[in-house]
């Protein structure tokens, strides 16, 4: 028999329990909300969902001032959870996965698993308080047609292509 460490995983976005995605994690223990210690970029797009990118920029870029600790939730997940959710982010080729240090509410200072993407200000909009959820509109999501919670994976949009200078997905019209 395999057993593996505890899994902490830090959720930013879709797979947080107001939106979506949270199914792709369903059955995985809620630990509580949390930030990142470290600040990163939050940008987000509308079409084909709402969907937000969290990442790093150099402190020359156009998004660097908007650099925030990022709002979330920490979910305590078995491997296979953990496998399905690197399906479904497309890691490591869309979004790539790291470790980082969150607070949770409690002041508890935890390691977990984030997924981040190279951010870029040129096709998605900043979202500056670093919380989907002030970006992220529940109407707007069941107008676009995406009622169910069902698992959806972004590797299998047929409008994602990869930019060729750094190999990171972008949509196409």
């Amino acid at each position: 028999m395999t057993h593996h460490k505890p899994i902490l995983m830090f959720t930013y976005g879709t797979m947080r329990k107001e939106c979506y995605n949270n199914g792709r994690i369903n059955g995985s223990k809620y630990l509580g909300q949390a930030e990142t210690c470290e600040p990163f970029v939050m940008v987000a797009k509308k079409e084909p969902r709402q969907i937000p990118y969290v990442g790093r920029v150099p402190s020359d870029d156009k998004l660097y001032p908007l650099e925030t600790k990022i709002q979330g939730e920490v979910y305590l997940l078995d491997y296979k959870t953990l496998k399905r959710v690197d399906t479904a982010e497309g890691h490591p080729h869309f979004y790539f996965r790291e470790t980082c240090y969150v607070r949770m509410d409690d002041g508890t200072v935890m390691e977990c698993f984030i997924y981040l993407f190279d951010v870029s200000d040129s096709y998605h909009t900043p979202v500056p308080t670093g919380d989907f959820l002030d970006y992220y509109n529940e109407k707007e999501h069941k107008y676009q047609g995406h009622t169910s919670r069902a698992f959806y994976d972004p590797t299998k949009n047929p409008q994602l292509t990869f930019h060729p200078k750094w190999d990171s997905p972008y949509t196409t019209t």
